[in-house]
């Protein structure tokens, strides 16, 4: 994707890439995008094959163990309220394989 290639990640194998990438018309260099730029892999922090539901609810239970079902419910439903993701609760979160919400 363009952030990869921003940030200088490896290509898929028989990837090429063309031309050169500026940033203020600064050649982007390893360097360079170290001292000035951050990125975050995304894809690995959720779970592809649960929906938005199930990956907070497991978060919910891994980080808050001792929340009742009920509270839990609600922080969940919270979250969901706050992010805007109410209406694709049920919807897979998705990765490079299985199409979802990302």
């Amino acid at each position: 994707t363009l952030l990869d290639r921003l940030a200088n990640a490896p290509m898929m194998a028989g990837g090429v890439l063309s031309g050169s990438i500026r940033v203020n018309g600064i050649k982007l260099t390893d360097r360079f995008f170290k001292a000035n730029c951050a990125y975050v892999h995304q894809d690995d922090r959720l779970w592809g094959a649960l929906t938005v539901y199930e990956n907070l609810d497991m978060a919910a239970k891994l980080y808050s163990p001792n929340l009742s079902e009920v509270e839990r419910k609600q922080r969940i439903n919270n979250i969901l309220d706050a992010t805007g993701l109410q209406s694709c609760k049920h919807t897979k979160v998705g990765n490079v394989l299985i199409k979802g919400v990302s």
